[in-house]
């Protein structure tokens, strides 16, 4: 039984248990690889899967059998290793067949296929279920396509650690790590939302490897064109071997060198040769996914832990010096202690903050044009850049959670300033205090202007929002009796009314009382972040156990919270596991929060036993 994708013959072959194929090998992340299948470079011939059983086993997923094309007659051959259950074997097998109808023309017959969209990957299909019978009466139709399915029972060994793919900003990190940031054209793809650019990912949608492919097929020419270093065929070699290495974060095997130099050899010009290999290289699984190393039993753990470090504090693979070091073996793990305070990681701390309090946001809210009829794009632009300069030189300056919230010190262009209504001519940024109603990263003008669309109310939403963010509390939506018209007619209530009318029903207040507070701090700012104190709410405003005036006054009240520490905690955690957190991840991520309000630890602190816990694994999380 088999299915075609794009003429392509998919073979899979499930093999009994053998002590020399990796030992983590889910079936999802298979149902990923094929889908790279689907989209990677074309080529004339298919070198022999045998070829890497011999010593690596991950580049047999890999390289140019991931695909073998041939226009106009029978299908080149794609083989996969994989081991699985009996009980697990059918389900897979089904699994990758729906995602594979799911991607083709026949796209109507399982819809819910999608499944690489949302977290994890693929639909698992349960047995004699009408999708099963829909899929095989489809894959019967198929046979004349030359599809097979080779298919024998084995076992399966689940790995702690999630393979997951790149984010965009890693992707993009990672090719400039190897050949520089001149040769990138342009931005990766925004292949998902980068508020999940944590989250466990585990595979592509073709849609999104295409996307891929193309970005590569621009830049591969470029990076190959302006190499200076080598003019004859086995410096080059050597090169684009050494930048490899760099992209799959380790040394190359000899069988993938060996498979590489075959597609060298198969094209007619050096440049090109080494444009297909590159573009090869680029849309292999050991570029594109985390987590692999620890399936390469003759690979020192170091390049593991390594590589799982510097994308938790850089989103960016180890430099060429620190892969040199593991090499020689005078790479001191201790040694990260020192990367907690470069200038990556805090870069990488304020894309955590911006995901975290859903700064990014703004790039997509729409605003009345009616009242706010100048506003344009490029003002969120602004005030996002605005909060990654704050988040930065906050993390530089005073890493701790209390300066976060608290400090007045910012950065200013020209937009900026009319925003925050200080005097600054010049279009460049420039480091300043700002007024006591900007301190704190709450008051930052994306921070506000996110959690605003100017066509809602905004007290209960912002409130909601951040509250949510802050603490990592859910609340649930409005009662589905509850309808705008219920609300009494006239002119628009004022906030404490508004606020008095929540908390007068028992089944409101449970969670307004919590929520309509902190929203109620904000309503002095406007969608776009602009202050007016002729906004300003007078009076206290009280949510769980403390009162406050302000905005500032709640920032305050904030960072002597534990919810707080405990929430932050949370988010570095999930960061480091890319998986949501199981239960025991929770309760530990809350304590080191409880630990980091009591004895106020700095943030480089936290992430330093995160590390050791995590991917060190010196004590159990």
């Amino acid at each position: 039984m088999g299915f075609c994708l794009q003429k392509s013959l998919l073979r899979i072959y499930v093999m009994q248990e053998r002590e020399d194929l990796p030992v983590s090998l889910l079936w999802s992340h298979v149902l990923n690889l094929l889908l790279l299948a689907c989209t990677s470079p074309k080529i004339d011939t298919c070198v022999s899967n045998t070829q890497f059983l011999t010593e690596d086993l991950w580049p047999l997923i890999s390289t140019d059998c991931l695909s073998c094309h041939q226009e106009n007659s029978i299908a080149g051959q794609s083989s996969f290793l994989l081991k699985t259950t009996p009980q697990e074997s059918e389900e897979m097998i089904w699994s990758i067949g729906a995602q594979m109808i799911g991607n083709s023309e026949q796209s109507w017959v399982v819809s819910k296929s999608r499944g690489l969209s949302n977290h994890g990957g693929g639909m698992r299909v349960q047995p004699n279920s009408s999708e099963e019978r829909i899929m095989k009466e489809w894959a019967a139709r198929s046979q004349e396509e030359h599809c097979h399915f080779e298919t024998s029972s084995a076992q399966i060994e689940h790995s702690e650690t999630p393979i997951v793919r790149l984010s965009p900003v890693q992707i993009q990190n990672t090719i400039a790590r190897a050949f520089g940031e001149e040769y990138i054209l342009d931005s990766v793809p925004a292949i998902y939302i980068q508020e999940a650019e944590y989250k466990n990912r585990e595979g592509y949608t073709t849609t999104e490897l295409q996307a891929l492919k193309h970005y590569f097929e621009q830049i591969t020419p470029q990076i190959i064109s302006a190499q200076n270093e080598c003019e004859d065929s086995n410096c080059l070699e050597e090169w684009l071997f050494s930048k490899i290495k760099i992209l799959i974060r380790r040394p190359l095997s000899t069988t993938e060198k060996d498979i590489y130099r075959t597609i060298i050899e198969e094209e007619s010009g050096l440049e090109e040769a080494l444009e297909q290999t590159l573009l090869t290289a680029l849309l292999s699984p050991q570029f594109l996914y985390r987590n692999t190393l620890h399936n390469i039993p003759s690979l020192p753990i170091e390049y593991a832990q390594l590589e799982e470090i510097t994308y938790f504090l850089w989103d960016a693979p180890p430099t060429v010096q620190m892969l040199e070091e593991v090499a020689e073996g005078t790479w001191n793990m201790d040694s990260y202690e020192t990367l907690l305070y470069d200038e990556q990681t805090a870069q990488t701390v304020a894309r955590v903050h911006r995901d975290w309090l859903g700064a990014a946001k703004i790039l997509g809210r729409r605003k009345d044009t009616d009242r706010y009829p100048n506003y344009q794009r490029q003002h969120a632009r602004n005030v996002l850049k605005e909060f990654m300069l704050f988040s930065e030189s906050s993390y530089k300056e005073d890493p701790t959670i209390q300066h976060l919230f608290t400090s007045r010190y910012g950065w200013v262009n020209s937009t900026i300033a009319t925003i925050y209504n200080i005097e600054h001519d010049s279009s460049d940024w420039s480091y300043t205090q700002l007024p006591e109603e900007r301190g704190g990263i709450l008051s930052r003008a994306s921070v506000i202007a996110s959690h605003t669309t100017s066509l809602h109310n905004l007290i209960p939403h912002r409130g909601h929002m951040l509250m949510r963010r802050l603490f990592c509390q859910e609340y649930g939506l409005a009662p589905n009796t509850f309808s705008i018209d219920t609300l009494p007619p006239g002119e628009p209530m004022a906030p404490q009314d508004m606020i008095a009318m929540h908390q007068s029903n028992q089944v409101c207040a449970s969670c307004h009382m919590h929520i309509d507070p902190i929203g109620l701090a904000l309503d002095s700012y406007d969608a776009l972040g602009f202050w007016d104190s002729s906004m300003n709410t007078a009076g206290d405003f009280s949510t769980f156990s403390f009162s406050f005036t302000n905005l500032q006054e709640l920032q305050n009240q904030l960072v002597q919270q534990p919810e707080l520490y405990q929430c932050y905690s949370q988010v570095w955690m999930e960061r480091a596991k890319q998986n949501h957190l199981s239960d025991s991840d929770i309760a530990w991520a809350r304590r080191q929060g409880t630990y980091m309000h009591q004895y106020q630890i700095s943030i480089p602190s936290l992430l330093s036993t995160i590390i050791r816990a995590s991917i060190l694994d010196e004590y159990t999380p």
